[in-house]
């Protein structure tokens, strides 16, 4: 399953995006701050396939265009007015004709893991499908179809069982991740609660033999007493030697579900880890419960042919760790993967090529940022910036960006201008920092010469009043003179000759720190490199104070830089 392109118009901020997927080769990141549609892109795909599935159970009450290759055949779909015309290798087919074919022509299945706690998502587009899966359950002796399948934190406890219930023997990574990502070395007691006035109200379907099955140890075969224990994992999949780990855990996922009605009420769970301690479900990591659910989501209930959505996938997961969720999606690339993020950690763990930027524009409406774009501005950063950064910057609906020299001057300027906002009621910006005032020249050439547009924003750098600040601000070509800028680029130094932002407060506030950190070194031979040292840190030390400060009188000196940046504005 590979989706080519996508176009949605008219569903909640989202007017008129087109995204290609041709070169993102089956995984596609959304990134984009937050507002900027990321998560109603993954509804709206999540409704189009729902609506293609099964249009008596959902509609879709937007325009689409879509079109992918399943089982080396190419399908186009467009939704207009209610209208759908579908196309099958260039050959228009109806929808009654399409949807004959339809296990041909669509998705195994769609899967979305949202990590929230809003059911939004899954009473819209999946509980339908849910609910006709479990009625179908009641009536028929057999694994009903489920195309729409919805998973989250009520999952976990059959996820860990499912991954137990493959057979580790022919499955080795499966094996790898329990042991080394998960550290479990088997699990040593599950216990099913059960619900037997629901059980006994089902007719004998497959999930009621299933939970039988469970139960019958010792030849019992009923469901009494209401709880049936296990003393490891194996003892469990002896007594259902005839299910794989797919019907497994379609069973236990029609009879666990948080709906009313289930049929297990509750599953405990212990584990021996592999430093031999013994510890309950519970008792894993959000991160380690977040990984469980991707790997059986990519391993068990995807396949080839099927569509995953995954919202912020990589919430609870610990920044350090975050680089192995690509670990375990590349070797699923051959389905269609959609992640939303807005983690710059997550974002550079991939190549651009999977990166789809989103900003919003004048009117608020999702726009989509060009690979062209991002590409072209990294090459004028030099690689300076990360991918989010790139996308941050090219996404961004402020009217003004502030180029500075150096992350200080963005924490400096950014406190500020939150105790000084009142005095500037039409001012807002936003701020990037480029690790040096000699990287900043290169960049504002740059969006000089290649006519990007920024959405009619003014682009302002500035640079401390001092010899290198004086020189890169003259390199710019773009100093301000106190007249408009037909491009909106402007650059200035600060307002005070020989001044860094630090003096823009009281001589005595940034005084004082730096002797502070200057009596925790140790100076033997006080060396201009030993300054330079102590002239770093204490600019880091006072960033991180001001940020503290409760004092808004302590920022009124940066009024002359807010007034100039306000005149900019007024151009």
């Amino acid at each position: 399953m590979r989706l080519k392109s996508l176009r949605i118009q008219g569903y909640k901020n989202i007017q008129d995006l087109k995204i290609g997927f041709e070169d993102k080769e089956g995984i596609t990141l959304l990134i984009g701050n937050n507002g900027t549609g990321k998560s109603n892109i993954i509804e709206a795909v999540a409704s189009i396939f729902a609506g293609l599935y099964e249009n008596r159970i959902h509609k879709p009450t937007f325009d689409y265009d879509v079109t992918y290759e399943i089982n080396f055949t190419k399908v186009s779909i467009s939704l207009h007015a209610g209208e759908y015309t579908i196309h099958v290798n260039d050959e228009e087919m109806t929808k009654t004709a399409f949807q004959l074919r339809a296990k041909e022509f669509l998705p195994e299945n769609v899967v979305a893991c949202y990590s929230g706690e809003s059911l939004r998502l899954f009473e819209h587009y999946f509980q339908p499908y849910y609910k006709r899966y479990v009625d179908t359950l009641k009536k028929e002796d057999g694994i009903p179809v489920l195309p729409m399948i919805y998973v989250n934190k009520y999952n976990i406890k059959i996820a860990l069982l499912t991954l137990f219930f493959c057979k580790w023997e022919e499955n080795e990574d499966v094996k790898r991740f329990c042991m080394e990502t998960l550290h479990i070395k088997r699990l040593t007691k599950v216990v099913f609660h059960y619900n037997n006035k629901i059980i006994l109200a089902w007719p004998e379907n497959a999930v009621v033999k299933m939970i039988k099955q469970i139960n019958a140890i010792g030849g019992v075969g009923a469901i009494s007493p209401d709880t049936c224990t296990y003393k490891d994992m194996e003892e469990l999949k002896a007594h259902l030697h005839y299910l794989d780990e797919r019907m497994f855990f379609k069973y236990m996922y029609a009879a666990t579900m948080p709906l009313d009605n289930k049929a297990i009420k509750d599953i405990e769970i212990e584990m021996e880890l592999d430093n031999g301690v013994v510890i309950s479900i519970e008792e894993l990591s959000e991160g380690e419960k977040k990984y469980l659910l991707i790997k059986t989501i990519l391993e068990v209930i995807s396949t080839e042919n099927s569509i995953i959505l995954f919202d912020e996938p990589d919430a609870h997961i610990h920044i350090s760790r975050k680089a192995e969720l690509k670990t375990q999606l590349l070797p699923y690339n051959n389905r269609e993967t959609i992640i939303t993020t807005h983690s710059p950690t997550l974002a550079m763990c991939f190549d651009n090529s999977h990166l789809q930027g989103l900003g919003k524009n004048a009117n608020g409406y999702t726009t989509s940022i060009s690979r062209d774009k991002v590409d072209l501005i990294s090459q004028i950063t030099d690689g300076l910036w990360s991918a989010q950064e790139l996308n941050a910057f090219l996404a961004s609906n402020k009217p003004i960006s502030l180029l500075v020299e150096g992350k200080t001057d963005k924490i400096h300027l950014e406190e500020a201008f939150v105790h000084l906002k009142s005095n500037y009621p039409n001012l807002d910006f936003d701020v990037y920092y480029f690790s040096g005032a000699d990287n900043i020249p290169q960049f504002v050439k740059g969006l000089n010469t290649c006519n990007i547009d920024l959405v009619h924003r003014k682009i302002i750098a500035i640079f401390d009043n001092d010899a290198e600040g004086k020189d890169c601000c003259n390199k710019t070509t773009v100093k301000f003179d106190g007249s408009k800028n037909k491009k909106g680029m402007y650059a200035i130094t600060l307002p005070i000759t020989n001044t860094t932002i630090e003096n823009y407060y009281a001589k005595e506030l940034f005084a004082d720190t730096y002797f502070q950190v200057a009596k925790t070194g140790d100076f033997s031979g006080l060396i201009t490199k030993e300054n330079e040292r102590i002239l770093k840190q204490a600019k880091i030390k006072f960033s991180e104070l001001v940020q503290q400060a409760n004092d808004p009188t302590i920022f009124i000196g940066f009024k002359p830089i807010f007034d100039i940046i306000d005149q900019i504005r007024k151009l």
